[in-house]
């Protein structure tokens, strides 16, 4: 199943597809589907997953 994402405002901007942490930034990274006007990088909104509410960044590829 996909997780919504949200602007600051409330607005759906996209949809996480795919989670996992990652050893090397210390942090989740993702992939999600996210609509032709937000897939800009260092956009930003946020997503909910079991009762908390996480930030999201866009961010250009490769990110590595």
């Amino acid at each position: 199943t996909s997780v919504d994402i949200t602007d600051n405002h409330g607005k759906l901007i996209g949809d996480l597809r795919s989670a996992c942490y990652s050893p090397h930034f210390k942090k989740a990274i993702g992939i999600a589907m996210i609509k032709e006007p937000f897939c800009k990088a260092s956009e930003a909104g946020k997503l909910e997953i079991e009762g908390k509410t996480l930030s999201v960044k866009v961010c250009d590829l490769p990110f590595i």
